[in-house]
C-alpha cells in the first residue's frame, strides 16, 4: 500500500508496453501547473517494459506496485492498483494507459474541474495511427440521456480523472469479488457508479489526449455507427449483459435504472422502444441495442 504525497497521483497500467511507454511518462511527467505522482503495476510483461518502468523509478519517482498476481486483463491490472491505493492526501487521481500522449494541459484542467466539484472528469480524445498517418476528434461533445450509464461508459477510461471522496466509492466497489473475475469494463463501470451516487460528472469537449492507435486497442477507437457495430460484433453478448445486469444492483429494485435493465434482460420491446432516446447518447446505437437484446441468445433462454 502507498501513500500518495503528491496533488495528483496517476494510477498507471502496463503489460509488453515497451514500444510507446516512455514517450507516455514523459508527457505525464512534462504536465503544466501540477504536482505529480506516478503509481504503476505490471501484469506480467515479456518485454522491457518493467526496466523502463524501474528507469523512472529512480529518475522521476515512480512508485511500481510489485506483486506475483496475474491481472489477465487491463481491467483486472487496474482493480489491483485501485485496492492497493490509498490517496487521502491526492487532491485527483487519474487512470493512464501505457500507449497515449497526453496534451501538457490536461492534468490541471482536471484538477481545477475536480476543485470547482466534479467528482469524474473526462475529455475528448484524437486517435492518431502513425502508420496511416490518420488523426481525428473522437467524442467532442456528449450529450447524457438519461439511462446512457446502463449501458455504455463516458469516455476512454484513459481520461478519466476522481475526486478522492469518489475514488474511495469505486475502491469500495472493486472489493466484490465479482470484479475479480469478470472481465468488466472499468471504463463503464465507473461511469455507473458516479451516476448511481448522484455525483457531478463533467466532459471535457476539448481533446486532451493523444489516443495512440495499434492492433491491441483499434476496436476502442472506432467511432459512429460502424464503431458500435464492430464493438457489439466483438463482445461476446454474454459479457455484455453480465455487467449490465450487474449495474442493477447499484439502484434500488423498483427505481427507473431497473426497470430498464429488466425490461432488455426480458425483451420488453414496447418499453424499450418508449425509451429509445434515453438508452445510449446516439439513437441509432439505441436502435441497436433494443435489436441485440431481442435477438441475443443466452443461457437463459
Amino acid at each position: 500500500m502507498f501513500n500518495a504525497t503528491g496533488k495528483c497521483v496517476v494510477l498507471l497500467a502496463t503489460y509488453n508496453g515497451e514500444n510507446f511507454l516512455a514517450e507516455q511518462l514523459d508527457s505525464i511527467y512534462a504536465q503544466e501547473h501540477v504536482c505529480t505522482l506516478v503509481v504503476a503495476r505490471d501484469d506480467g510483461s515479456t518485454d522491457n517494459t518493467v526496466k523502463i518502468l524501474e528507469r523512472y523509478e529512480g529518475s522521476h519517482g515512480l512508485i511500481l506496485l510489485r506483486d506475483t498476481s496475474d491481472g489477465g486483463s487491463a481491467a483486472k491490472n487496474f482493480r489491483h492498483i485501485v485496492l492497493a491505493a490509498n490517496v487521502e492526501d491526492a487532491a485527483v487521481v487519474f487512470f493512464s494507459d501505457q500507449d497515449d500522449i497526453w496534451l501538457p494541459d490536461k492534468m490541471y484542467t482536471a484538477l481545477k474541474k475536480v476543485e470547482e466539484g466534479a467528482d469524474l472528469y473526462s475529455c475528448s480524445l484524437i486517435p492518431f495511427d502513425l502508420e496511416r498517418g490518420e488523426m481525428r476528434i473522437l467524442k467532442e461533445k456528449i450529450n447524457p440521456v438519461r439511462f446512457d450509464h446502463l449501458f455504455q461508459g463516458l469516455s476512454a477510461g484513459c481520461t478519466y480523472a476522481l475526486s478522492p471522496r469518489f475514488f474511495s466509492i469505486v475502491k469500495s466497489t472493486f472489493l466484490d469479488p465479482w470484479y475479480g473475475t469478470s472481465g468488466f469494463s472499468h471504463d463503464w463501470l465507473i461511469y455507473t457508479l458516479v451516476r448511481a451516487n448522484d455525483m457531478l460528472f463533467h466532459h471535457d469537449p476539448i481533446p486532451r489526449v493523444l489516443y495512440r492507435q495499434h492492433s491491441s486497442n483499434v476496436q476502442g477507437a472506432a467511432a459512429g455507427f460502424d464503431g458500435f457495430l464492430y464493438r457489439l460484433k466483438n463482445i461476446n453478448a454474454g459479457w455484455y449483459f453480465e455487467q449490465m445486469v450487474k449495474n442493477k444492483s447499484f439502484f434500488h429494485s423498483t427505481s427507473p435504472e431497473a426497470i430498464i435493465i429488466d425490461a432488455v434482460s426480458a425483451r420488453d420491446m414496447g418499453l424499450l422502444l418508449r425509451n429509445l432516446r434515453n438508452l445510449r447518447r446516439s439513437f441509432t446505437e439505441s436502435v441497436v441495442l433494443v435489436t441485440f437484446a431481442f435477438l441475443r441468445s443466452d443461457s437463459s433462454d
